[in-house]
């Protein structure tokens, strides 16, 4: 005689049991790896995609101001305006979104709104600290 536990029914119960189990599982992998998939799209940069977004930036600045030739300048977006330098009039218009493009030979810095397609602000750097100098040219 069989005991109860091992019949037909039971084992039979158990596999669909596990499968249940198992596809539960995998479709809750399955839908973790699409929302990481949708959530860090796009914000990877790689050193291509960083190069490609500074040019067109310079490139858009370089239609509203004639730019210092024979220099690549360093492009900077400003993700937190708060953690500026409150003392550098320079930064004081400047928003979350805004570029600064600093030209360190010609010792130029700008500030740009891709936003409104508009300098902000440009101010020359000075070469002593290597920092944007209080007086502004707007």
């Amino acid at each position: 005689m069989i005991p109860a536990d091992m019949s037909g029914a039971n084992v039979t119960t158990e596999r669909k049991n596990v499968w249940f189990i198992a596809s539960v599982c995998l479709a809750a992998l399955v839908l973790a790896a699409g929302i990481c998939f949708f959530v860090f799209r796009g914000k990877e940069t790689t050193p291509d995609t960083g190069r490609a977004r500074s040019e067109q930036i310079i490139k858009k600045v370089g239609k509203l101001y004639l730019l210092p030739p024979n220099e690549t300048p360093t492009v900077a977006l400003i993700e937190d305006k708060e953690s500026l330098d409150k003392k550098q009039k320079f930064y004081q218009p400047a928003r979350n979104g805004d570029y600064v493009l600093v030209y360190n030979k010609a010792k130029m810095a700008f500030l740009y709104r891709e936003s409104i397609n508009k300098l902000i602000n440009v101010a020359p750097v000075t070469p002593a600290e290597n920092d944007i100098s209080m007086d502004q040219h707007r």
